[in-house]
């Protein structure tokens, strides 16, 4: 019994739509726009290998395998080798040095938080006295009492921050009682007192918050491999062809592995 062993050019339609226009939005797309182009590209690379019988469940009346067929058969093709070509694409899309073997961005974030405070509370008392002359009768008695209190608040705005954080806020109160007794007497002696009292306290708070970030870049050859080894595994590495592949997938599943 003689077997009908069909090219894949057999069983596919070489001058209408192919698998690779039949693929909805594969991974390539906006690498390789030209759909029928890789069509045809299949069709002339590999069109001569010999179809598995599998391919017969694909075909219509006439032997060939297109229209609705052909979408079914490239979602089942696609959905097989789905993770393996986006891996093999990431890797021909990368950017590198070929002669670094290291490159990454390392990222510090420091958070500062600082709040200080500082309470004075002072008292302070001072007394004059002072005594003289002239003539006359008098006496004289005076008193007066100054107080107040004051505060504040300054802000800044920390590094990448567009918002003003608190820095320093101070309080404080001061009073002040001076009495004085002025008196003359008719022998000509004047005597004068005078005492001065002066009291005050103050509170600072200072707050130092904020935020540093930085980035440090680390790249090159750390020394473990020589540039020109390194320049060598580059050219061996695209003397693979990613569309290539692609295709040989494609034959993995419907050609022999014979032709």
């Amino acid at each position: 019994m003689i077997v009908e062993m069909k090219t894949l050019n057999e069983y596919f339609d070489v001058s209408s739509t192919g698998l690779f226009s039949a693929f909805n939005n594969p991974v390539w797309v906006n690498s390789f726009q030209d759909a029928s182009g890789l069509d045809l590209y299949f069709y002339m690379r590999y069109g001569d290998r010999i179809g598995n019988k599998f391919l017969d469940m694909f075909t219509d009346t006439d032997g060939e395998v297109k229209g609705n067929n052909l979408t079914k058969l490239a979602d089942l093709i696609y959905s097989v080798n789905a993770k393996k070509w986006e891996h093999l694409y990431n890797a021909f899309m990368a950017e590198y040095n070929p002669i670094e073997n290291t490159d990454f961005i390392e990222t510090i974030t420091e958070t500062n938080g600082n709040t200080r405070v500082v309470d004075t509370d002072s008292s302070n008392t001072r007394v004059l006295d002072s005594e003289g002359t002239s003539s006359g009768n008098a006496s004289t008695t005076s008193s007066a009492t100054s107080s107040g209190t004051n505060s504040g608040a300054n802000n800044k705005f920390g590094f990448n921050s567009s918002t003003a954080v608190g820095d320093t806020t101070s309080s404080g109160s001061d009073s002040n009682t001076t009495n004085a007794t002025n008196t003359t007497n008719s022998s000509g002696t004047t005597t004068e007192d005078s005492t001065i009292y002066d009291t005050g306290t103050e509170d600072t708070t200072i707050t130092d918050n904020g935020n540093h970030s930085s980035e440090h870049r680390k790249h090159g050859n750390i020394g473990v491999t020589e540039n020109v080894t390194m320049l060598e595994h580059e050219v061996e590495f695209w003397k693979w062809s990613f569309i290539d592949s692609i295709c040989k997938d494609i034959c993995d599943i419907i050609a022999l592995s014979i032709y």
